[in-house]
């Protein structure tokens, strides 16, 4: 069962993407995943111009001092339970898919060169389609792991069971 960790990103946005998208983790790169509208996923300037030229061009509301700049989102695997590089990536780029609706811009960077494997999942808060922000709440990684936990079960990987609180019971399915 992967475990989700979440957090915004208000400086630093480039110093984030590189450090997510270090070849060396990430398989000399071919573990990276990008939906903006860039050439090359590797060059880390042209994304976080992609971020800005979105908050700037669709935005709803004008960006702020110490606005976020991106949500970042670490999705960890066991490593305890054996999983094909394919199906971890696959599944951060459901995630981000699932968590974005396809309307904000993302990069997801699976290091493969860790121990647990995870997936780094860095995306705009402002939707490319709307303009409007995304919203972080206090049940919002309650669902990111809820729809984390689903995307693990369709690839036939065990999870843990919740309580009714939302908790871990520590026991495997």
């Amino acid at each position: 069962m992967p475990v989700i960790k979440m957090w915004q990103i208000k400086r630093g946005l480039a110093k984030a993407l590189e450090r997510a998208s270090d070849p060396q983790l990430t398989g000399g790169g071919l573990w990276i995943s990008v939906n903006a509208a860039v050439i090359d996923p590797s060059n880390i300037a042209a994304i976080v111009q992609q971020f800005g030229e979105t908050v700037q061009s669709v935005g709803v509301t004008r960006p702020r001092t110490n606005s976020v700049a991106a949500h970042h989102l670490i999705q960890s695997f066991d490593p305890a339970v054996p999983v094909p590089l394919e199906v971890v990536h696959r599944v951060g780029v459901q995630l981000a898919e699932r968590v974005t609706g396809g309307e904000h811009e993302y990069v997801v960077a699976t290091h493969v060169a860790a121990s647990p494997v995870c997936n780094h999942i860095i995306f705009n808060p402002v939707s490319f389609e709307s303009g409007r922000r995304f919203r972080v709440g206090r049940g919002t990684i309650g669902l990111i792991r809820t729809v984390s936990d689903e995307l693990y079960e369709a690839e036939g990987l065990p999870v843990l069971s919740r309580r009714a609180d939302g908790s871990s019971s520590g026991v495997a399915l």
